[in-house]
C-alpha cells in the first residue's frame, strides 16, 4: 500500500491563540464583567433585534366548571345565574341534586331516560373517537387487542346508525346485539366458517356490549338534550347530568369527555373540582392504578376473564 510522506514528525503544541483558560484568567474575566455591570456598560453586549418577541397575556376566557352536588358552591351558582358568561355542569343524583335545579330553565341529561342527543354532539368520526374510548376503555392489559377490535366495530356501528334519520344511541346497542359473530369475523378478514374465527367474533361483540349494554331507549315525550346546543344557548342555564350509582358509568364518562371537547371548541376553559377528579376519572383503571385489575361490567363479559366480581 502506498503511503504519503509527511516528513519528519514534529511535536504538537497548543496554539497561543487557543490556549486553555486558567483559573486566574477565568477570575479576571468574571471581575471584568462585574465591573462593566457596575459602570452600566453591560448593555452594549446585548443583542438588539428589530422585532419584539414579548409574549402578551392571553385574553380571559369564560370558564366551564364540572362539579358535583357536594362541590357546587353557592358562589359559583350565583355567578352563573348572574349571566357572567361562565357555564356550570353538575353531576349527581338524589334530592339535593334535584333541589339545585331551576325547573323552568335548566336542562337535564339522564342516561336512564336516554335523552342525550349523542349524534348532535358527535357529527364526525374524530368527535366520535373520544366517545368510543370512553365507552371502551382498556381495563385489562391482556385484552387490549380485543378492546381495539371492539372500538373499530363500535365506530362502524355508530357511523351506520348516525346516517339514519332520528336515530339514537340505543340504536347502536340494538345493532351490535343483533350482529352475528360471523359478520364481525368476516369484516376483520377471517374465514367466517372457521370455529376459531367465530369465537373471536363472539369475544369482540361481547367486549362491545360490555360498554354499551347499559344504554337506555329514549323515553317518549322527553326532548333530547345536546351539549353543543346548551353551550350555544344562554349562559344562565345550568346543565345537570344524573349519575345513578346503580348504572354503568361508561355513558357518564362519554358525556364528560363531550363536555370537555365542546368547551374547547367553544373557547371555554374547563375546571373540575378535586374530589370529582378522583371519583370519575375517565382514564382506564390500569392507568390510574396499574396494580388494580378492574373487571368488566354489564351483561356480557369478555371470554377468558376469570374474575367473577362486578363493579
Amino acid at each position: 500500500m502506498r503511503t504519503l510522506s509527511t516528513g519528519a514528525a514534529k511535536p504538537w503544541r497548543w496554539p497561543r491563540s487557543s490556549a486553555l483558560p486558567t483559573p486566574s484568567s477565568c477570575r479576571s474575566a468574571a471581575s471584568f464583567a462585574q465591573e462593566r455591570c457596575k459602570r452600566g456598560e453591560a448593555g452594549s453586549m446585548r443583542a438588539d433585534y428589530p422585532l419584539s418577541f414579548q409574549r402578551e397575556c392571553e385574553p380571559a376566557r369564560p370558564l366551564l366548571t364540572i362539579a358535583t352536588v357536594q362541590t357546587a358552591s353557592a358562589d359559583r351558582l350565583r355567578t352563573v345565574r348572574n349571566g357572567t358568561g361562565d357555564r356550570l355542569a353538575i353531576l349527581g343524583d338524589g334530592d339535593a341534586f334535584t333541589a339545585l335545579a331551576d325547573q323552568t330553565r335548566d336542562v337535564l341529561i339522564d342516561p336512564a331516560l336516554g335523552n342525550w342527543d349523542f349524534f348532535a354532539d358527535h357529527p364526525s368520526d374524530y368527535a366520535r373517537s373520544s366517545a368510543i374510548e370512553a365507552f371502551l376503555p382498556v381495563e385489562n392489559v391482556r385484552g387490549t387487542a380485543f378492546t381495539y377490535a371492539a372500538r373499530y366495530v363500535l365506530l362502524r356501528a355508530i357511523t351506520h346508525i348516525g346516517n339514519e334519520p332520528a336515530e339514537t344511541l340505543s340504536g347502536v346497542r340494538r345493532l351490535i346485539h343483533a350482529l352475528p359473530a360471523s359478520a364481525i369475523a368476516e369484516v376483520a378478514g377471517h374465514d367466517p366458517s372457521c370455529p376459531q374465527a367465530l369465537r373471536w367474533g363472539e369475544t369482540v361483540r361481547a367486549t362491545v356490549m360490555t360498554g354499551i349494554a347499559g344504554i337506555a331507549d329514549r323515553t317518549p315525550g322527553i326532548a333530547p338534550v345536546s351539549i353543543a346546543r346548551w353551550l350555544a344557548g344562554p349562559s344562565t342555564v345550568i346543565l345537570f347530568v344524573r349519575r345513578d350509582p346503580g348504572r354503568p358509568s361508561y355513558e357518564i364518562s362519554a358525556i364528560e369527555v363531550a363536555l370537555r371537547d365542546h368547551a374547547m371548541l367553544s373557547g371555554f376553559s374547563t375546571h373540575r373540582s378535586d374530589d370529582e377528579a378522583r371519583s370519575t376519572d375517565c382514564r382506564p383503571d390500569h392507568a390510574r392504578n396499574p396494580a388494580h385489575r378492574h373487571a368488566p361490567t354489564g351483561s356480557a363479559r369478555r371470554r377468558g376473564d376469570q374474575s367473577g366480581a362486578s363493579t
